[in-house]
């Protein structure tokens, strides 16, 4: 949710909206144990970005982009950025 705890919906510029979202990545890996090679370890290493530091690459934001309008609707819609 962008909305401060206890905000009211109010509209806000699109310079606001974007100081408030972020980009999160998570970088996901299996591995197995060494020493015990039936035994796996999965490991979540997120990443968080303000999303107006995509505007120093451009590339990034056109990937981002082209991804996001690849998504199935259902998909969009439980992420909370399709149309419901």
């Amino acid at each position: 949710e962008w909305r401060e705890e206890g905000e009211e919906d109010v509209s806000l510029t699109d310079n606001e909206l974007l100081e408030r979202l972020y980009l999160k990545v998570e970088y996901e890996t299996l591995r197995r144990l060494p020493q015990h090679s039936d035994y796996l370890v999965f490991t979540i290493r997120p990443h968080f970005a303000p999303l107006s530091s995509l505007a120093a690459t451009p590339l990034a934001c056109a990937a981002l982009a082209s991804e996001i309008r690849a998504l199935p609707q259902g998909l969009l819609e439980y992420r909370g950025i399709g149309k419901a």
